[in-house]
């Protein structure tokens, strides 16, 4: 039976998305889960019309399509596709997530496609390696990165070998996924090797997200902060300041109890950053 694209599914790079958030083209990518035979087209338009109408019979429909693998993976590029869509226009940046958190920015077509990528799972993994972390942009590729902290444990795997072989950027964006899934044994040494990261920025990330491993991450964030000398990780404090980044932007390292940099090396960050 002939193939064929589907209308109101994505393409198969979700290219014009990209383009339009990324502000340049895309360049094809050579993950391809396979091509929407007439039934699973029909079964995702299906699909996508119940989720769209909040219907009752959408668990039952996504049931199905998670049994076949070539259906999900052009479900969750509809996903993908929905969370580029409401970021639109919206300026992307490496902190854009902890600039929404503090803003307060939910937009509910967003938040409706993450949480269904979270109840994909495992499922999404692979979708969101080949289509995003994968993909030549580098905002594209924080994207995806972004993503698979949402999907949880299953996604480590995939974190991790972006702590192998990524760039810093994207080492920054994994420090801050594992932290938001939870520091297990395989992320926690991951996280340990970013700490020690030549990269300042990098080092940040992989500390900020120690706060979630426990007493031994908090144990190895105050040994970090201890040995390092750079003064924006030394600025920390009892929970009223935190770690403060080239042009005054703050990290939000805080250790309560941990000496003020202030107090360690006095004069290091100047009056004005001591008060």
């Amino acid at each position: 039976m002939a193939t064929q694209r589907p209308s109101t599914l994505p393409s198969l790079l979700v290219l014009a998305a990209v383009a339009a958030v990324a502000g340049c083209s895309a360049t094809p990518a050579a993950y391809d889960p396979g091509a929407l035979d007439q039934a699973r087209l029909e079964q995702c338009r299906e699909l996508e019309l119940a989720y769209r109408g909040q219907r009752d019979d959408y668990p039952a429909l996504r049931e199905a399509v998670l049994r076949d693998p070539v259906a999900t993976a052009w479900v969750v590029r509809m996903f993908v596709r929905d969370v580029l869509t409401a970021r639109e226009g919206q300026p992307l940046g490496e902190d854009e997530p902890l600039l929404r958190a503090a803003a307060g920015i939910e937009d509910p077509t967003e938040v409706r496609a993450i949480a269904e990528l979270e109840t994909f799972g495992a499922a999404a993994v692979p979708t969101l390696v080949g289509d995003l972390v994968r993909h030549p942009q580098p905002q594209v590729r924080e994207l995806g990165i972004e993503l698979l902290g949402r999907i949880g444990e299953p996604a480590v795997p995939a974190l991790l070998d972006v702590v192998r072989a990524g760039e810093p950027r994207q080492q920054r964006a994994a420090a801050r996924a594992l932290g938001r899934i939870g520091a297990g044994d395989r992320a926690f040494e991951a996280l340990v090797e970013l700490a020690r990261s030549g990269d300042f920025a990098v080092r940040a990330d992989a500390l900020r997200a120690m706060t979630t491993a426990g007493a031994r991450g908090r144990a190895l964030l105050v040994e970090r902060l201890a040995a390092d000398d750079d003064a924006c990780l030394l600025y920390t404090s009892d929970g009223r300041r935190g770690a403060l980044a080239p042009g005054g932007r703050h990290l939000d390292l805080a250790v309560p109890g941990f000496p003020l940099a202030a107090d360690r090396a006095p004069g290091v960050l100047g009056a004005g950053h001591a008060a």
